[in-house]
């Protein structure tokens, strides 16, 4: 087993046994493919962020009670997605636990969009269309190849976003890269 393959089999077991809520089945491969093996995503810290989120960024009760942390802390950003009313429902939440990073600049970005848009949502999703390299003036473009069944984005239009986060940036590296 060559060292790709062992970081997709990991990946797997990860996915399928520690995120069966956080993550379609049916796409794994397509997640592990497009995100978490070209961007280097380190297993130990997108299970830290995966829990931070599934707990609300609140203790376990071990942690709680001895003060012993029973997993390594989340990166920087996550915590900014513990916060209700921070997640949207667009956004798988194992893509939040890969890359906060990307989706507070998306954030940011939405919000500074938004503004100078003077608040027009249709330019607003034109302008987002664009930056996830979507054309929606193609009467070509298939929306089962930007969002699956259940209305989330799909891994692929999310590796342009982290893409575009990091051309725009200047930066080789997410805060959750090994």
């Amino acid at each position: 087993m060559t060292g790709n393959d062992s970081m997709i089999s990991m990946w797997k077991e990860i996915l399928v046994e520690d995120t069966a809520s956080a993550c379609d089945m049916a796409s794994i491969d397509e997640i592990i493919s497009e995100l978490f093996i070209p961007y280097k995503i380190s297993p130990k810290k997108f299970v830290a962020n995966l829990v931070t989120l599934l707990r609300g960024g609140t203790k376990s009760m071990k942690e709680f009670y001895t003060g012993v942390r029973d997993i390594e802390e989340g990166t920087a950003s996550i915590g900014y997605f513990t916060r209700p009313g921070h997640i949207a429902r667009a956004f798988p939440l194992w893509f939040y636990a890969a890359c906060p990073d990307v989706m507070v600049w998306f954030c940011n970005w939405q919000k500074d969009r938004l503004a100078s848009n003077k608040y027009d949502l249709d330019a607003m999703a034109v302008e987002t269309a664009d930056l996830f390299g979507v054309n929606l003036e193609d009467e070509e473009v298939d929306t089962m190849k930007v969002v699956d069944d259940s209305g989330k984005y799909r891994p692929m239009i999310l590796s342009r976003l982290v893409g575009q986060y990091m051309e725009t940036l200047g930066t080789q590296s997410l805060e959750t890269q090994m």
